[in-house]
């Protein structure tokens, strides 16, 4: 008899319809396979009324079918009110119902629950007694300013309890708390391969197409961890060469700590720049279109240590398969494809030169080789073998 593909509510901390991350990536792959897939964010708060969410939501919590799981849509009438404890565990309790309603699980049925962020651990003692997965898509603590003694504990009692965990790059899995580095799995990163090729018979988006060459791309969330003052030294060096940032531009306006205070100052300096071009938030399918038309590609974190240097970059592959030279920082996670990336030391000389090089002669490997490894390393694959774990889950936690 084959395992069952049970329902899977999963628990991930950005919309669905925003940026693309390995979460929808992965839960839409499953759900196309048969495994039925609700996604949620949480109830609303009291604390966003006003805000877009409240203004967009229903009254009653629903669910709305896209790109094959279930995405949640939680009501006004339960919110959560954090400073009322009880009033906050009564909407827990309400919202699990909810989510397990949509999922189509009976009481008494086994499900899966599926988080990828600690926080929603209060959802366990709402929802019987589930099959448990967690995915650790980046070092919490040090990615999430302020992060708490209780979450500490909720992400340690999460790497327990989980009968699958898994995590994207092994510097991730070697900082989660016991016995997180001895039990995780890794699962990396992957690309829609499809989308990656259907991009060389594209023609050149008109705003990209109006910078002139040669062009330094990046594609992602523009974040603190954008190396903005590299991005602004080669720029000054070197006017002839124009970078084009594309993606969400995502700095408080009141920056907390020192680094946040110097990548706003630094990015005000970039976008004085005439040589520094941000392109704004682009659909998700058009992104391979943008990264394929660069001269360059570049993962233009900073260098120093921090969580961002500890992961598995979301765009790695979509870079590859595109054939373009790429050129980032020698985090530890990418030195093994040194063959195909240039890697570079902190320091702007090292950038430029490497940058020229990949102007000039294509940078390390060939179009051919980097293809290559990003066909090796879809989403697909990586789904492949997600799917086969759960299988092994299932089977194995009765």
């Amino acid at each position: 008899m084959s395992t069952p593909r049970l329902p899977i509510v999963a628990f991930g901390p950005n919309p669905w319809e925003g940026f693309w991350m390995n979460r929808q990536q992965l839960l839409s792959r499953l759900g196309r396979r048969g495994w039925p897939v609700v996604y949620t964010i949480g109830p609303m708060t009291v604390w966003e009324r006003g805000g877009p969410r409240w203004q967009q939501a229903d009254w009653l919590s629903r669910g709305v079918a896209m790109d094959g799981v279930v995405v949640d849509r939680p009501g006004r009438l339960a919110a959560r009110w954090p400073k009322l404890p009880l009033w906050d565990q009564a909407v827990y309790r309400l919202h699990a119902r909810h989510l397990l309603k949509l999922a189509g699980l009976r009481p008494g049925q086994r499900g899966i629950l599926f988080f990828f962020h600690p926080d929603f651990v209060p959802y366990i003692a709402w929802m019987g007694q589930p099959h448990v997965a967690f995915h650790a898509f980046d070092m919490y603590a040090q990615m999430t300013p302020g992060w708490t003694e209780s979450q500490m504990q909720q992400e340690a009692w999460l790497c327990r309890r989980a009968d699958l965990l898994t995590t994207i790059s092994d510097t991730v899995r070697q900082a989660m708390p016991p016995p997180g580095p001895e039990k995780a799995r890794i699962l990396l990163n992957g690309t829609d391969i499809d989308t990656v090729l259907a991009a060389d018979h594209q023609p050149c988006p008109a705003d990209l197409a109006a910078i002139p060459r040669p062009r330094i791309g990046y594609v992602g969330q523009i974040t603190p961890k954008i190396d903005f003052r590299t991005i602004l030294e080669v720029a000054r060096q070197r006017p002839q060469w124009h970078w084009a940032l594309v993606g969400n531009v995502k700095i408080a306006d009141r920056p907390q700590t020192d680094w946040e205070i110097r990548a706003k100052a630094d990015l005000e300096a970039c976008r004085a720049m005439p040589n520094i071009h941000f392109l704004g938030v682009k659909p998700y399918g058009e992104l391979p279109v943008y990264i394929r038309h660069m001269d360059v590609n570049t993962i233009i974190y900073r260098a120093e240590p921090g969580w961002w240097a500890a992961g598995y970059p979301q765009k790695l592959h979509d870079y590859l398969g595109s054939m373009v030279p790429l050129v980032s920082p020698a985090f530890a996670t990418l030195r093994e494809l040194s063959g195909v990336v240039g890697l570079v030391e902190d320091d702007v000389s090292s950038w430029i030169g490497a940058l020229q090089r990949a102007i000039r002669e294509g940078g390390p490997g060939d179009p051919g080789e980097r293809r290559a490894i990003a066909m090796e390393n879809s989403w697909d694959r990586r789904v492949d073998l997600l799917e086969e774990w759960l299988f092994e889950m299932v089977s194995r936690v009765s």
